[in-house]
Formats: C-alpha cells, sequence, structure tokens
C-alpha cells in the first residue's frame, strides 16, 4: 500500500509541474537543438520517449519529431528503441510497484476487463490486436498488460509489430515537416499522408 501511494503522489507531482511549466516552449527548444545536434541528440531523445511512456503523455508529437530530425531511417530507429524501452518499463511497473493501482484503473474500463478475460492462453495474438486498434489508448495498454496473464516476451515481440505500422507513417510525416512550429503546434500540411493518419 506504501509503494501504491509513493508512486500516485509522483504521478500527481509530474501532471501538476507539467501543467505549470512552459513544456511547448521547452520542446520547441529541444527540438531546434536536435534538429542542430543529431549526433548527440539521439540518447536524449530515447530518454525523452522512456519517461513519455512511463508518465503516459502522448507520444505521437514525439514519434512525428523524430522523422523531423533525424529522417527516415534514423528516425524509425530512434523511435523503436524509445518505444520499447517505455512500454516495457510501463509493463513492468504495472507488474510490480503499481499493481494494485493499475487495477483499480483497469477495472474501471469494460474494454480493458474484456481485454483481460480474452488475454488467456491467447496473450500474443490480443496484444497484438490491441496494438493495431485505434480504439485503445496506447500507453495506458503499457500499464493493463502488466496486470494480465501475458508473458513478457510475448507481450514485448507482438509490441514491436503492432506498433510498426504507426510508426513508419508517423516518422514519415515527420520527414515531410519544414516549419518546427507547425510540429508543435499540430498544423501540418500533410497532403495525403496526413489524410491517413487524422
Amino acid at each position: 500500500m506504501k509503494k501504491l501511494g509513493l508512486f500516485a503522489l509522483f504521478l500527481l507531482a509530474i501532471l501538476i509541474a507539467a501543467s505549470m511549466l512552459p513544456l511547448v516552449d521547452w520542446a520547441r527548444a529541444a527540438i531546434v537543438w536536435s534538429r542542430d545536434n543529431p549526433g548527440a541528440s539521439w540518447l536524449v531523445f530515447i530518454a525523452a520517449y522512456l519517461v513519455a511512456g512511463i508518465i503516459m503523455t502522448p507520444t505521437w508529437i514525439l514519434t512525428v519529431a523524430a522523422g523531423y530530425i533525424f529522417g527516415w531511417w534514423l528516425g524509425i530507429g530512434i523511435v523503436f528503441v524509445g518505444a520499447m524501452l517505455g512500454a516495457m518499463a510501463a509493463f513492468l511497473i504495472g507488474r510490480g510497484l503499481a499493481r494494485e493501482l493499475v487495477q483499480a484503473k483497469v477495472a474501471a474500463v469494460p474494454k480493458f476487463s474484456a481485454l483481460d478475460s480474452a488475454i488467456e492462453g491467447q496473450g500474443f495474438n490480443i496484444v497484438l490486436l490491441a496494438r493495431l486498434s485505434l480504439l485503445l489508448p496506447y500507453n495506458l495498454l503499457n500499464y493493463a498488460f502488466g496486470v494480465t496473464a501475458v508473458s513478457f516476451r510475448d507481450y514485448a515481440v507482438a509490441s514491436a509489430i503492432g506498433m510498426t505500422p504507426m510508426v513508419l507513417l508517423y516518422v514519415f510525416l515527420g520527414t515531410t515537416v519544414s516549419d518546427v512550429r507547425a510540429l508543435l503546434s499540430g498544423d501540418l500540411d500533410t497532403g495525403s499522408a496526413g489524410h491517413v493518419l487524422t
């Protein structure tokens, strides 16, 4: 119970700080710095992706930013490493430190209750299908699967396969961005690729 309380306080502190800090300005400065220093910024970018996965911050902007900063191939590689580290960290936190909190959150969402009951013996397939679904929140899934019976191996492999289409699409979208202000505002001229993603 003590661990649960500490974890809840940690998340609350992060949310309060995020609401009070100029995150958009910081993000803009970080993206500009990363674009100017691609050799030094990939590790920082992976760390940011890891933290975003743990605190359940939407990561699509980071995925698009990877394409903008690093280009197609390197962007895909960096996003995969960061996304997998974040997903695995959240899964392990959900399975251990914050298990009670995650179980309470999952129990309140009927979709996740159905997911839990379906996962017996079909862990790999259920994780893969959930990753491909646009109806289930990606970051909450990381924690939710931690309190199910799915094995870590099945979770990791199915997650890697299931996240591939969206990673490819969003990184590609990032390679078409020419202005960091458009990237951060979401006001992107994406052409036909944008219609696929929205």
